[in-house]
């Protein structure tokens, strides 16, 4: 049921997409198929990402037995404007630094998850991008891993795993995530779908 992608939508824009159906099985996989392709059309027709969300949503509830949703977050690059926009649905908090500060500061706006009603407004942020500077998406399955003794990783762990992190790399960023949570949880495995993107900013 997790979604993620990165859209290239011209050579000054990159739009990150990322999204978590309720529950498991099929239905959850054709459901972010299906918001997937919702997506790419109203990016077709020039939506902006609040506009986006507000579409996204009415087909999500239009489609679903309303015991379902998904949360979903979009984040627009736009290296022109050098300004970072922001909207999520329910979703957990994006995690922002910057390389002079020593502090992380969480992005969310609050919103309902897309499909829990059929018309909602959906508000937006906007930060400017600076030189050096890491976000951080993921999904719940990253914070809800349990170790032996049922105990949750936690959104605090990871927090704190993103704030010590000294890497450039977001590849090695991602991976140390993991491999974190796995010492955490004394497993070789997730037990719920796991999703990490992470972007850079470097000029």
């Amino acid at each position: 049921g997790d979604y993620f992608d990165i859209i290239e939508l011209d050579n000054q824009r990159v739009l990150v997409a990322i999204g978590d159906v309720s529950g498991h099985g099929v239905g959850a996989g054709i459901l972010s198929a299906m918001a997937k392709s919702a997506l790419y059309s109203q990016l077709e027709s020039h939506r902006t990402i609040v506009e986006a969300m507000e579409i996204l949503n009415k087909t999500i509830y239009a489609v679903t037995d309303k015991k379902t949703f998904m949360t979903f977050c979009l984040l627009l690059l736009d290296r022109g404007a050098g300004t970072a926009q922001f909207v999520s649905a329910g979703h957990p908090p994006v995690l922002y630094k910057t390389a002079d500060s020593q502090s992380i500061e969480l992005l969310r706006t609050p919103n309902l998850g897309i499909g829990l009603v059929h018309s909602t407004r959906f508000r937006q942020l906007e930060i400017p991008l600076q030189a050096d500077s890491t976000f951080f998406l993921y999904t719940d399955g990253i914070f809800e891993a349990t170790n032996r003794r049922g105990e949750e990783f936690g959104e605090a762990r990871l927090q704190a795993f993103f704030r010590n992190s000294q890497t450039d790399s977001t590849e090695i960023l991602c991976r140390q995530a993991i491999e974190t949570i796995r010492t955490f949880t004394e497993k070789t495995t997730m037990q719920d779908d796991t999703t990490l993107v992470a972007v850079r900013i470097l000029a």
